[in-house]
Formats: C-alpha cells, sequence, structure tokens
C-alpha cells in the first residue's frame, strides 16, 4: 500500500462522509464505517483521527498501520467508538498477527470493541458474516 495515496484517501473520505451527511441530511452522530482489506486499514485510521464524526467502525481483514493512522490525538473521547474487529486464522495475504494487533491496539485506547477470529483465509466466511449482523443490529 503506498502510505502516501493511503493518507490522501483517508483525507478525501473524510471530506466525503461530511459532504454525505450534510447532502443527505443523515444522523451525522450515528455514521458506520466498514472496510475489508485496505479499506479496514483506511476505517482504523479514520475513526481514530475523527472520533467526532464516526460511531461504528467495522474492520474485516486488517489491523491498525501506524503510518497511515498517523499521529493522533489519543487524548480524544474515543467513547462513542465502538468496533468490531475479524480475521482469518489462515490469512496469508494479512496474516493473523496483523489482525491480533486491533485487539491490543483498541484495548490500549480503551475503546469499546469485540474480537473474532476465523478459519479462514483473507475473506468474510458465513460466520463472519452472521456475527458482524448481530454486532450491527445491536449498535
Amino acid at each position: 500500500m503506498d502510505e502516501t495515496q493511503a493518507i490522501e484517501s483517508r483525507n478525501k473520505l473524510v471530506e466525503f462522509i461530511d459532504a454525505i451527511v450534510q447532502q443527505e441530511n443523515l444522523d451525522a452522530a450515528n455514521v458506520t464505517l466498514m472496510g475489508f482489506s485496505q479499506g479496514a486499514i483506511l476505517s482504523y485510521a479514520i475513526s481514530l483521527n475523527n472520533p467526532e464524526k464516526i460511531k461504528n467502525v467495522a474492520i474485516l481483514s486488517g489491523y491498525p498501520e501506524a503510518k497511515i493512522i498517523g499521529d493522533f490525538e489519543q487524548s480524544k473521547d474515543f467513547l462513542n467508538l465502538n468496533f468490531f474487529v475479524s480475521h482469518g486464522t489462515e490469512d496469508v495475504v494479512l496474516p493473523i498477527e496483523l489482525g491480533r494487533m486491533g485487539d491490543e491496539f483498541l484495548k490500549s485506547l480503551n475503546i469499546n470493541f469485540e474480537y473474532h477470529e476465523y478459519r479462514s483465509g483473507h475473506g468474510i466466511v458465513p460466520q463472519n458474516y452472521y456475527d458482524l449482523m448481530d454486532w450491527i443490529k445491536r449498535f
């Protein structure tokens, strides 16, 4: 992943969120991000830099990439954030050790989250989907 492009994408996505919330008169306090792989990496970066704009974050087969997250303010209020993090134990694209980084990282920030591992590769298995849908219904 090209870091410069990823940071540009992160910033453009934040602008898009602001614009679509305003344009469609959406509930700005109830924005959910969901990303798979590189999209999950961007979802970490967007939500941690802008916790006031995001409520729920679904991380599917991704990890918190420090270079893309950047120097975010760890003193910000993260109480509004809820994360669903899932990863395949047999993922050869982004090994499970990367996914497990999210578990420790979110704990260190005292962010509300649930973490799931599935016996799968770099993809979404049915149980992952069902657990994600249950999580979405709760938030």
